[in-house]
């Protein structure tokens, strides 16, 4: 839900003017009277032109991020090797992210969760829509059976979850504010499938230039698993308007890597590394908008 806007204003102030005034005619002696047709007329200076007030433009509308921390609650998610929870990894990352994105004074956060709740997941899409959210970044961490795997992974919607989805969205209540608010109830079903569509195609590519930049930045500060984008039908990527990843930030199953999610030095960098690629994110839309 990208609606950038060039975010300089120009503003002037006024500069004082210099101190200064007109010549003043020597008093006439009485032995050699000015005639009275020949006094200097001294009338003082033209104004100057009123300089137009200096309307500031309006500030531009900041990018909203929506920071959505996986599972909670009753919802767990995967258990370390320490016996600690996905759930409590994901929201510690999630409000240093939060933290670190509101530093910058750039961008305006919502988390999906501020507390340990369970929230389904379809509502978590909801919030992230409801907030106007121009990009949507889903934090989960992973365990498997091998204690060996590690690594740090980006998720976007693959082409055949993609597809399957449209086909639900063509739902007539789906189709009221889909598009930029656009109401798409009076256009045929033909159309608006194809709207639909070049609307999620287009979060879709998106939301592969984030997973880009994040995966460049992460890759400084942490171990990445090979094949690093990778594509999957999660159900908190179908925002078919916000671009959308989840952010895979390691193995809890991995002794080392569990270690390291639990150190806040080591989340910072995460949360660095993350506000970095968000603004090459916002920083390029913003080129494109530009003439």
């Amino acid at each position: 839900m990208l609606d950038l806007a060039p975010t300089t204003a120009s503003s002037f102030a006024d500069k004082g003017e210099g101190v200064g005034g007109g010549f003043v005619a020597p008093k006439p002696t009485e032995a050699s009277p000015a005639p009275p047709q020949q006094e200097a007329s001294i009338a003082p200076p033209p104004p100057k032109p009123a300089k137009p007030n200096a309307q500031p433009k309006e500030a531009a509308r900041m990018p909203v991020v929506v920071i959505d921390a996986g599972h909670g609650g009753v919802d767990p998610g995967a258990t370390g090797v320490s016996g600690i929870y996905e759930k409590h990894i994901t929201l510690a990352v999630a409000r240093q992210l939060r933290d670190s994105l509101v530093a910058t004074g750039r961008y305006r956060v919502v988390l999906t969760r501020d507390r340990d709740v369970f929230i389904p997941l379809r509502k978590r899409v909801e919030i992230a829509r409801a907030a106007g959210g121009d990009l949507f970044l889903s934090i989960h961490s992973d365990s498997i059976d091998n204690p060996k795997t590690r690594g740090l992974s980006v998720y976007t919607l693959s082409e055949n979850a993609s597809d399957v989805e449209a086909g639900l969205l063509a739902e007539r209540e789906n189709k009221v504010d889909l598009i930029a608010g656009m109401d798409l109830s009076s256009e045929s079903r033909e159309v608006t499938d194809i709207l639909i569509d070049l609307a999620q195609r287009e979060t879709m590519n998106l939301s592969a230039r984030y997973a880009s930049f994040a995966v460049g930045e992460l890759r400084r500060e942490a171990k990445l698993l090979g094949r690093t984008h990778r594509f999957a039908s999660f159900a908190v990527l179908k925002a078919p308007d916000i671009p959308s990843v989840l952010l895979e930030i390691g193995y809890l199953s991995h002794k080392d890597e569990e270690r390291q999610l639990r150190e806040k030095d080591y989340r910072a960098k995460l949360a660095r590394s993350i506000t970095k690629s968000v603004d090459q994110f916002f920083a390029q839309a913003q080129k494109a908008l530009l003439p």
